[in-house]
């Protein structure tokens, strides 16, 4: 899994064989659109209306069967589980979870996703999903100044998450 924070709530995932960019519309000015969302199979916006899912009761897809699954890929199962997420489940990837906003409790397959917060009170969001949750890796996309407020007060409550930075422009290999 590769993800990519252009700005704002703009991303590029490489995933499950595919790629999907989310809000391409919101990332900052000297990024190109085009370029964005060149080669995309999935162009989706936070706004777009998707199926909606339980964030206690989802749970990932069973992988495919070798010999159910051909020459094609399955395409990402992508939803909402609350207004400002996107929970993306590709094959063979953790689940990818996308919060722009606190949607309350989540399920136990939580426990096992990625999770990406953008937006305001990085630090607060992330010390409720360690203490609810304990996912393997939060990625956290914001001012400088609030990341760095957000590492500072992380580091003794951690546990077995990880933590990153998410910079604009850069990859980050997962």
């Amino acid at each position: 899994m590769k993800l990519t924070w252009f700005g704002d709530r703009s991303f590029r995932f490489h995933l499950g064989g595919q790629i999907v960019v989310v809000e391409a519309d919101s990332a900052p000015n000297q990024v190109d659109r085009a370029e964005l969302t060149s080669g995309a199979d999935v162009v989706v916006g936070f706004d777009t209306v998707l199926p909606s899912a339980d964030a206690i009761t989802w749970r990932p897809r069973a992988p495919q069967r070798l010999l159910d699954a051909g020459a094609d890929l399955r395409p990402a199962d992508i939803v909402s589980v609350g207004d400002g997420s996107l929970l993306i489940d590709a094959e063979d990837e953790r689940p990818l979870l996308i919060l722009t906003s606190n949607n309350g409790p989540l399920g136990r397959w939580a426990g096992k996703a990625v999770i990406i917060l953008v937006g305001l009170d990085l630090c607060g969001r992330a010390i409720q999903l360690i203490e609810s949750s304990a996912p393997p890796l939060i990625g956290l996309t914001g001012s400088e100044p609030e990341v760095d407020a957000a590492f500072a007060a992380l580091r003794d409550k951690l546990g077995d998450t990880g933590l990153v930075a998410l910079e604009p422009g850069l990859a980050v290999e997962v």
